[in-house]
């Protein structure tokens, strides 16, 4: 019976120890876990206390609003991509485009333009002279040189003196004439031109007589004679280059009865032109 006892009173002496350590542990738990705040406000200023408070009585609980979330965009269409944020300047801006040429492939290159030369204000203009005739029974042979150096006064005018030099032989009797020229020529166009010329030329001209006898021509000699001539007509000039041209004249010959022996009428003459400086 004492035995007994003794044992119910160990047992809850045990058990009443195990209890109050447990209580000690959840003190001490609790103590670690839950630090005390301090106080940083002034001291004439009241602690604020963060626990949520109750409401007074009589008045319905307030809860805190929560944030509304923004709408999230929706595309125009099913399927389109829409950026987040609109698109941002480039740091480098696109090159231009570059024309694109018509007609790749067909373009010509540009003809070179020719730039005419001013003409040379002197030239020199002439003609060899070569021909044989004959007429009632009686044979002509020329052969002669005439020169004329021109002078460009305007681009439309030019005038200047010529020399003229004449070989004839009239049935193997030959002769020689010798004399100057002064002339002038005006463009009408860049290719037709007047001619207007006055030659002085001294000339031999011969002296035939006829035999009554028989009716044949003989020769007595040669007569020394002044010829004055007198020339004006038209030319058709030609350029081959831009210092050389070949010129046409057809002239009448106002002076036909004096120089018959001489030119013909019209006087046709065909004269090379040479620029010079």
């Amino acid at each position: 019976m004492r035995a007994s006892l003794l044992l119910s009173t160990l047992v809850l002496t045990g058990t009443l120890l195990l209890a109050s350590n447990r209580a000690a542990a959840q003190v001490t738990d609790s103590t670690e876990q839950v630090k005390p705040e301090l106080n940083g406000l002034p001291p004439d200023r009241p602690s604020l206390d963060a626990t949520p408070q109750a409401p007074p009585a009589g008045q319905p609980a307030v809860r805190p609003t929560q944030p509304t979330p923004q709408p999230t965009p929706q595309p125009d269409a099913p399927g389109t991509f829409q950026p987040a944020r609109p698109p941002q300047p480039r740091a480098v801006p696109a090159p231009a485009p570059r024309p694109i040429p018509q007609g790749i492939g067909t373009v010509k290159p540009p003809e070179p333009v020719m730039v005419a030369k001013p003409p040379a204000k002197w030239y020199v203009t002439g003609n060899p002279d070569l021909g044989f005739s004959s007429s009632y029974g009686i044979s002509f042979f020329n052969a002669g040189l005439s020169a004329m150096f021109g002078y460009r006064f305007t681009e439309r005018f030019a005038a200047g003196p010529g020399f003229v030099y004449q070989y004839s032989s009239i049935n193997g009797i030959g002769f020689s004439n010798i004399g100057g020229r002064i002339f002038g020529q005006a463009l009408i166009t860049d290719k037709f031109f007047v001619h207007l010329e006055q030659e002085f030329l001294r000339a031999q001209s011969p002296l035939f007589l006829q035999n009554p006898t028989n009716g044949s021509i003989v020769y007595q000699g040669n007569e020394l004679l002044t010829i004055k001539s007198t020339f004006g007509g038209i030319g058709y000039r030609q350029r081959f280059s831009d210092r050389a041209a070949f010129d046409i004249l057809l002239l009448y010959n106002a002076s036909y009865d004096q120089n018959s022996f001489l030119y013909g009428q019209p006087e046709l003459r065909f004269n090379l032109l040479f620029d010079l400086f």
